[in-house]
């Protein structure tokens, strides 16, 4: 055999494409393991890789995304469970009156239910009453990375222009909420839960996951999710 043909057995591989193909691989496995039940399945994020390890959640089962690995094993967790906080935890709600809101919020609100993004003031007003308001407007747990008047668009990929702000207050436990929340705990620089680590993900690989599987990623963040829930009247 010519000592330059570069077929049969001494074929090379390219090694960016392995790496690509391996990175696929482990995105595929966390939509297809949560769709059979699975709570937290790791997978490569642009910036974070648990291939070939273990990952706890809090009912002390671990799991790994690498080979024989993919699917939830039975056991006894040695590290640190993976958490979140629940959408309510990075919005600040403050109740208000007529008479304490600008006058360009009540010349906009003019019926109740009616909202208003106040791009000056970095902040969402919703009427409840005549002399009812809220003001939505990210709380200090906010992640820097992830702009205060981000659209659902924005995380869900669907059309909709409504602020997360909006539709965590209108909906806290909604589908979308739940999104919002991974979303958010994906880019978190302050602390996670007490005594949990920070969901192996970006806001990049976050929205490729709902894009490719809404139902599957909700699945994950409603389980993962939860914790600093917080009340609103």
């Amino acid at each position: 055999m010519d000592g330059n043909d570069k077929t049969g057995t001494d074929r090379s591989v390219d090694p960016v494409d392995e790496a690509s193909a391996a990175r696929s691989e482990r995105r595929r496995t966390l939509l297809a393991g949560l769709g059979k039940g699975s709570t937290l399945l790791a997978a490569a994020s642009p910036i974070s890789s648990f291939a070939g390890s273990k990952v706890p959640k809090d009912d002390g089962c671990q799991c790994s995304v690498s080979g024989q690995m993919s699917k939830m094993l039975s056991g006894t967790a040695s590290t640190t469970p993976c958490g979140g906080h629940h959408a309510t935890y990075f919005v600040k709600c403050e109740s208000l009156t007529r008479s304490q809101c600008p006058s360009e919020v009540k010349n906009a609100c003019t019926t109740n239910g009616s909202w208003y993004v106040q791009t000056s003031g970095y902040c969402v007003w919703y009427r409840v009453a005549y002399d009812s308001f809220r003001k939505l407007s990210k709380d200090t747990s906010w992640p820097g990375t992830v702009a205060w008047n981000i659209q659902c668009k924005d995380v869900i990929s669907n059309t909709s222009t409504t602020t997360c702000l909006q539709r965590i207050y209108e909906d806290p436990d909604g589908d979308d909420a739940f999104c919002i929340a991974g979303y958010l705990n994906s880019e978190l620089t302050a602390s996670p839960p007490t005594g949990y680590q920070k969901l192996p993900f970006d806001k990049s690989y976050v929205k490729y996951a709902v894009s490719s599987s809404k139902t599957n990623s909700v699945a994950l963040f409603r389980k993962t999710c939860v914790k600093n829930r917080r009340t609103w009247t």
